[in-house]
């Protein structure tokens, strides 16, 4: 048997399965974050893309699954003292930024993976455009009615500074609930806001942050010391679309 036979049932299997994927909805969202400081609030923002898909039940992997993916940015605020907060497009769970999900269907099941009811939530995210939304702190974990003891899960994204933004390797992961521990007293995290929004994807990170036009994977190597910093690459920060 030759190459050429082998290779065309795969190329042909390819074909079927990517014809069969179906747009389920693709829209914008602004995440806006504002925070207390001692010379008053000073708030980001950040506009970003999702786009949800159907893969079909051909697909072989996971025959029906929900394939969302999100571009964008992370959102930057500028702090007193030449001082910029990020806040990133992953949460405290390293998963994807789903907080306009969590904001506008707090009771929301969890990330998408082909559940029959994801549809219905995303007709529900898109209807909502015009209206502003606070993002609770927390939910519940999925399946939490079957649990003794559910947990609560923040829906707040991961929040970080760089002591010297021209150095990746400065990366400091924050406790964006005691951001006071950091900066001092009389800074907090006073809300975050979500809304469905016509406005551009904003790319302003790359201004901020020359180098990440081509960092690519961990901004630190944190070994056994910092585990948790080397989960941090340059898609916490920005998704290209191209």
């Amino acid at each position: 048997m030759t190459r050429f036979t082998i290779a065309l049932p795969l190329l042909v299997a390819g074909l079927l399965i990517a014809g069969c994927s179906q747009r389920v909805a693709d829209y914008h969202y602004k995440i806006t974050i504002e925070v207390e400081t001692p010379e008053g609030l000073r708030k980001g923002s950040a506009v970003r893309r999702v786009v949800v898909d159907d893969l079909g039940e051909l697909n072989i992997t996971d025959p029906g699954a929900i394939s969302r993916r999100i571009y964008g940015e992370a959102v930057a605020i500028d702090l007193p003292n030449n001082t910029t907060l990020f806040a990133l497009i992953s949460d405290g769970q390293y998963s994807d930024d789903y907080s306009e999900r969590w904001a506008i269907i707090p009771d929301g099941w969890a990330p998408p993976k082909g559940e029959k009811y994801y549809r219905a939530e995303i007709k529900k995210i898109m209807a909502s455009k015009g209206k502003v939304f606070t993002l609770p702190p927390d939910r519940w974990e999925p399946g939490y009615r079957l649990r003794k003891r559910p947990k609560r899960l923040s829906n707040y994204p991961q929040f970080v500074r760089f002591a010297d933004r021209s150095d990746p390797r400065s990366l400091q992961l924050l406790d964006v609930e005691n951001l006071a521990a950091t900066f001092g007293e009389g800074y907090a995290l006073k809300r975050i806001t979500i809304s469905i929004t016509d406005e551009d994807v904003t790319n302003n990170i790359e201004k901020r942050l020359p180098w990440m036009s081509h960092q690519r994977g961990s901004l630190v190597d944190g070994g056994l010391s910092r585990p948790t910093l080397s989960n941090i690459t340059d898609l916490d920060f920005l998704r290209r679309e191209n």
